[in-house]
Protein backbone atom coordinates (compact mmCIF):
# COMPACT_ATOMS: atom_id res chain seq x y z
CA UNK A 1 0.00 0.00 0.00
CA UNK A 2 1.18 3.46 -0.83
CA UNK A 3 1.01 6.21 1.75
CA UNK A 4 2.10 9.81 2.24
CA UNK A 5 3.58 9.06 5.66
CA UNK A 6 5.15 6.20 7.56
CA UNK A 7 6.19 5.58 11.15
CA UNK A 8 8.95 3.04 11.76
CA UNK A 9 10.20 2.16 15.25
CA UNK A 10 13.99 2.16 15.46
CA UNK A 11 15.74 0.14 18.17
CA UNK A 12 19.48 0.76 17.87
CA UNK A 13 21.96 -1.18 20.01
CA UNK A 14 22.77 0.49 23.30
CA UNK A 15 25.55 3.04 23.63
CA UNK A 16 27.00 2.81 20.11
CA UNK A 17 26.73 5.23 17.18
CA UNK A 18 24.52 3.93 14.34
CA UNK A 19 24.47 4.85 10.63
CA UNK A 20 20.92 5.12 9.26
CA UNK A 21 20.55 4.63 5.52
CA UNK A 22 17.08 5.76 4.42
CA UNK A 23 15.65 5.19 0.96
CA UNK A 24 12.21 6.53 -0.02
CA UNK A 25 10.36 5.78 -3.24
CA UNK A 26 8.09 8.71 -4.18
CA UNK A 27 5.53 8.72 -6.97
CA UNK A 28 1.88 8.78 -7.97
CA UNK A 29 -0.49 6.06 -6.81
CA UNK A 30 -0.89 4.47 -10.25
CA UNK A 31 2.73 5.07 -11.29
CA UNK A 32 5.14 2.28 -12.15
CA UNK A 33 8.16 4.57 -11.87
CA UNK A 34 9.26 6.30 -8.70
CA UNK A 35 11.72 8.97 -7.64
CA UNK A 36 14.27 7.53 -5.24
CA UNK A 37 15.44 9.72 -2.38
CA UNK A 38 18.34 8.45 -0.31
CA UNK A 39 19.56 9.91 2.95
CA UNK A 40 22.26 8.82 5.38
CA UNK A 41 22.33 10.05 8.95
CA UNK A 42 24.36 9.02 11.96
CA UNK A 43 22.62 8.54 15.28
CA UNK A 44 25.05 9.60 17.99
CA UNK A 45 26.08 7.43 20.89
CA UNK A 46 23.46 7.24 23.68
CA UNK A 47 20.72 8.46 21.28
CA UNK A 48 18.21 5.92 22.58
CA UNK A 49 17.97 7.63 25.97
CA UNK A 50 15.38 10.33 26.64
CA UNK A 51 16.33 13.58 28.34
CA UNK A 52 14.67 14.15 31.66
CA UNK A 53 13.53 17.50 32.95
CA UNK A 54 16.20 19.88 34.16
CA UNK A 55 14.30 20.63 37.38
CA UNK A 56 16.51 19.99 40.40
CA UNK A 57 15.55 17.05 42.56
CA UNK A 58 13.63 18.02 45.65
CA UNK A 59 15.22 17.56 49.05
CA UNK A 60 13.89 14.58 50.99
CA UNK A 61 11.78 15.52 53.98
CA UNK A 62 12.85 12.56 56.12
CA UNK A 63 16.07 10.79 56.98
CA UNK A 64 17.45 7.71 58.75
CA UNK A 65 20.22 7.44 61.36
CA UNK A 66 21.87 4.13 62.16
CA UNK A 67 25.12 2.79 63.59
CA UNK A 68 27.21 0.12 61.92
CA UNK A 69 29.50 -2.02 64.05
CA UNK A 70 31.90 -2.76 61.17
CA UNK A 71 35.29 -1.27 60.43
CA UNK A 72 35.37 1.37 57.71
CA UNK A 73 37.58 -0.86 55.51
CA UNK A 74 34.88 -3.57 55.37
CA UNK A 75 32.11 -1.25 54.22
Amino acid sequence: NLSSSICIPIAPPKDVPVDLHLKAFVGYRSSTQFHVFELTRQLPRFSMYALTSLDPASEPISYVNFTIAERAQRQ
